[in-house]
């Protein structure tokens, strides 16, 4: 089988002009970890100060306070377009920008120090320059590099350079549901959690994934969540390996396939779930393991892709999705 000819993948690559290490750089790879885990942590961020904001607004609303409604909505407007923040907003969620901040800044400072100590002083110099257009644009723009009142325009281009998630394209987990690996590789380990895709009108599709999952794990690789028969394949451990490889026609119903493929756990594999012309097909390491036919007049299930975990844990390395014409 031929490889999916765009990308939406879920591992760090280049990130905002640092194109200037491999991808064995260790030091690179650190300073991507830390970069995704900030994005993430300011997505947090701005969510809380979007529910302060409606718990706010929600208790004008009940006092009939229109002069007060007013004013939250003034504010709400100027924080997502300006990235200002409510006058009165709590210490205690402000809190969490400024962490997030010095946490970052420090991983910037760690990475120039490790450059310079290895003799890379071009590299180091870039970095620097990046942490000085970071602190010149200290709103509270998730994404590195940019400012808040740009974050909407640029927040694709950077995270898809990236190859890390994108907000434009992926539905991101709450917080908890998501973290970071020392290699930079995303963590799916909250019971009933997901990782979809915000595109919900998905035909014929593949998607390939690369990742491992924990012992215990129960999960699924699916295609037409947001319809009405999504076809499922699961990832699951039976007491002695994580079996994958068979599907199903949704979450419920017994697998079909040769067998599934045992794999130790936290083992990397590779696994490509396939819809295409009503049948779908699963490959495990780019050998067919299952092909079921689900509509015999070729009808497409639509819908968006993605991966559900029920329990246990899933470490992801690359989501690549293909639209079959």
């Amino acid at each position: 089988m031929s490889r999916p000819s765009s990308k939406l993948v879920l591992a760090m690559l280049l990130v905002c002009g640092t194109a200037f290490a491999t991808d064995e750089d260790p030091i690179k790879k650190k300073l991507d970890a830390a970069k995704l885990a900030y994005e993430l942590e300011m997505k947090s961020f701005e969510t809380s100060v979007e529910e302060w904001l409606d718990k706010r607004e929600e208790l004008a609303r009940k006092d009939g306070n229109k002069k007060q409604v007013d004013l939250v909505k003034a504010e709400r407007t100027v924080f997502q377009e300006e990235g200002v923040l409510p006058k009165d907003l709590p210490i205690s969620v402000r809190r969490k920008a400024t962490l997030a901040r010095s946490t970052i800044e420090a991983a910037f400072a760690v990475a120039v120090k490790e450059y310079t100590k290895a003799k890379l002083d071009d590299e180091a110099s870039d970095v620097e320059r990046e942490l000085a257009d970071f602190k010149a644009n200290r709103t509270t723009a998730s994404s590195i590099g940019s400012a808040r009142t740009n974050a909407r325009d640029s927040e694709a281009s950077t995270l898809a350079a990236n190859n890390v998630i994108n907000p434009k394209e992926w539905v991101l987990p709450r917080k908890g549901e998501i973290v970071v690996s020392k290699n930079g590789h995303v963590q799916l380990r909250q019971a009933d959690s997901e990782l979809v895709t915000r595109k919900a009108d998905y035909k014929e599709v593949e998607i390939r994934v690369t990742l491992s999952a924990s012992k215990g794990t129960l999960a699924y690789l699916a295609v037409g969540l947001s319809g009405k028969r999504p076809i499922t394949s699961a990832i699951i451990d039976d007491g002695k390996a994580i079996q994958v490889g068979n599907q199903s026609s949704n979450f419920k119903s017994p697998e079909l396939g040769l067998g599934p493929k045992p794999i130790t756990y936290d083992e990397m594999f590779e696994i490509l779930l396939r819809t295409s012309g009503g049948v779908g097909r699963v490959y495990v390491a780019d050998k067919l393991t299952s092909g079921v036919t689900y509509d015999k007049n070729g009808k497409p299930e639509m819908g968006s892709v993605g991966l559900v975990l029920k329990k246990g844990s899933l470490t992801i390395k690359s989501v690549e999705i293909k639209e079959i014409r």
